[in-house]
């Protein structure tokens, strides 16, 4: 009888743990090596600047790889949530501008698109890449925007079937110094209008992210250096638009330091790239950053509005 109560338990147990055993197992058939894939060998490139994203049973990735003076945009993905991976598609291979702060990849259902920027020697382009099949395969690619001067600060976001592309031109000898353009689909990506947001006279701009389309409404942060310069004393804006990108409000959101002037920290750093600084729904928008408090102390701040900045 005690052996049996034994046998009894052991069976029970089992029962509880074959099914562990039987998802743990399938974990173990993920590809975790993805620019060089599962038992191939190792190619001693620089692979930097990884992306994701997810809907539905599809996961999304993209990074730049570094091979000699040019790097490459690969993407892959995976239609089981990542438990098998489709094979490495390099869209473009050249000399990319790789700041590991820009945000290179959208998704919204079965649209994927891409942007990367390019040095051709003389003139610099905006590359612009869509698939309509989920990533299964990507149109021929399409130069949004061409200058002989610098394109820098590539962000990217998409919803429904619309598309955003926030791109900053700049050029150190020119008046004004800055241009800041946003690149607008209202159809997945099929037709680009650009528009100039504004001007940067004198250079002070800097430090844009959190691009986010929310509705009919969007959103971007942006830093603008105030005052002497060796103080690094910075106001936060929050650019916002009700209508898509067609108008837009400019706005400070950060508060005064010790000597009154605002001194918010950078938003981002070249050692951990991008990271997310606005998170919107609908018409309520919330963004955080970092900077001195009135005491100078080092505080993190969040601010939100209500009725769409």
């Amino acid at each position: 009888m005690k052996w049996l109560k034994l046998y009894l338990k052991l069976a029970v147990l089992a029962g509880f743990l074959l099914p562990l055993s039987a998802a743990a197992q399938q974990n173990s058939n993920w590809l975790r090596n993805l620019s060089e894939g599962m038992g191939e060998p190792v190619n001693g490139y620089n692979d930097l600047n990884p992306e994701i994203a997810a809907n539905g049973n599809m996961v999304h990735t993209a990074w730049l790889t570094w091979i000699g003076t040019n790097k490459q945009l690969n993407y892959r993905r995976s239609t089981n949530n990542g438990l098998t991976w489709n094979s490495k598609i390099t869209l473009l291979d050249n000399d990319i501008d790789y700041d590991n702060r820009y945000r290179r990849m959208a998704v919204s259902g079965n649209y994927v698109h891409l942007i990367a920027s390019r040095n051709l020697g003389t003139i610099r382009e905006l590359v612009y890449f869509r698939s309509s099949d989920g990533g299964a395969s990507f149109e021929t690619p399409e130069v949004l925007y061409s200058t002989p001067y610098s394109i820098y600060n590539l962000h990217i976001d998409a919803q429904g079937n619309k598309v955003r592309i926030f791109m900053t031109e700049d050029c150190h000898f020119c008046v004004p110094n800055k241009w800041l353009y946003l690149l607008k689909s209202d159809d997945n990506g099929a037709n680009f209008e650009t528009k100039l947001i504004k001007e940067d006279a004198n250079g002070t701009f800097s430090d844009f992210t959190g691009l986010t389309i929310a509705g009919q409404n969007l959103y971007l942060l942006y830093l603008e250096s105030i005052g002497y310069w060796a103080n690094y004393d910075f106001e936060l804006h929050l650019l916002s638009s009700p209508d898509g990108g067609e108008n837009f409000i400019d706005q400070v959101i950060s508060e005064p330091a010790m000597s009154g002037q605002h001194h918010a920290f950078p938003l981002h750093d070249s050692n951990n790239g991008y990271n997310p600084k606005i998170a919107a729904d609908g018409n309520r928008v919330w963004a955080v950053w970092s900077g001195w408090d009135e005491t100078n102390t080092p505080t993190v701040f969040v601010r939100h509005s209500p009725d769409a900045g």
